[in-house]
């Protein structure tokens, strides 16, 4: 290549379209997944595709906040069913660890191999649970489908990406395999969600 590129590290998602048989629209995935074709045929020398998890840090930020609940508890509420353990999780900012593991590893995992960063595969349940645990006072309601969509305009593409999550999971049929991958390559492991909670979320703060 005319940079002297040799190792391209392509951050990109599961293809939901082909995975479900475009049963679910999820755009944001799909998309990023439609690259990796061309990253491949592009000519680099060794090639490696790594994947972002849910972030914990999403549990800190606007669309998590929770609400006051009918019994006073303050209640998350998402179209997922609570039970549904199909969100692979993890904190974002152990990326650049698999990234170095991946530039240093490329005899490994440069062939075209996706490697998945997750530190935790959980439920909704196994979140408020292992919040409630530290000292949280949380609780968690699916909104009905036909409700949710009708509270934002992004809501019915959130809807989608839930529905695709409880068929599939985040990270799609082959999770395990480039969940283990990526542990091989990382530098450091991955950390689980009630150790990072501990240290990011005290209760008095809250979700």
């Amino acid at each position: 290549m005319a940079a002297n590129v040799e190792h391209f590290i392509w951050s990109t998602l599961p293809n939901v379209a082909e995975i479900s048989g475009d049963a679910f629209d999820v755009p944001h995935f799909t998309n990023k997944a439609r690259v990796d074709d061309v990253v491949e045929k592009a000519g680099f020398k060794w090639v490696t595709f790594v994947e972002p998890p849910f972030y914990y840090q999403n549990l800190t930020g606007p669309m998590y906040v929770p609400q006051p609940g009918a019994d006073g508890i303050p209640t998350l509420s998402q179209p997922m069913s609570p039970d549904a353990r199909a969100i692979h999780m993890g904190d974002i900012t152990e990326f650049g660890n698999l990234v170095a593991g991946a530039l240093m590893h490329p005899e490994k995992v440069g062939q075209g191999q996706h490697l998945s960063l997750a530190g935790d595969l959980l439920s909704w349940n196994d979140i408020i649970s292992t919040l409630n645990s530290q000292g949280h006072n949380l609780a968690y309601a699916q909104v009905p489908e036909d409700v949710w969509n009708e509270t934002s305009p992004y809501a019915p593409g959130v809807n989608e990406m839930v529905k695709y999550f409880e068929a599939h999971t985040y990270f799609g049929p082959d999770a395990d395999k480039k969940i283990s991958l990526a542990k091989e390559a990382s530098t450091k492991p991955f950390t689980e969600f009630a150790t990072w909670a501990k240290e990011n979320m005290p209760a008095s703060v809250g979700v």
